[in-house]
């Protein structure tokens, strides 16, 4: 699954539904940290996490992700 936020707007909140892995986790400034300490690490079911990204790939499970 891939998502790319509606034009003038970012991914605020990812809500994990699965266990899940990501593989693209795309910050909206260089200012933010990247996903790379995120990248290939298996998030729990039930994790949200908080940021402001432009770009979100899972290679497993499956997310609800908010945008803002």
């Amino acid at each position: 699954a891939f998502s790319s936020p509606p034009d003038n707007t970012v991914i605020v909140a990812i809500q994990f539904t699965e266990d899940s892995t990501i593989t693209t986790l795309t910050p909206e400034s260089a200012k933010f940290p990247d996903g790379t300490a995120t990248s290939g690490s298996t998030l729990p079911k039930g994790l949200t996490i908080y940021g402001r990204w432009t770009a979100l790939q899972l290679a497993t499970g499956a997310a609800i992700a908010y945008y803002g």
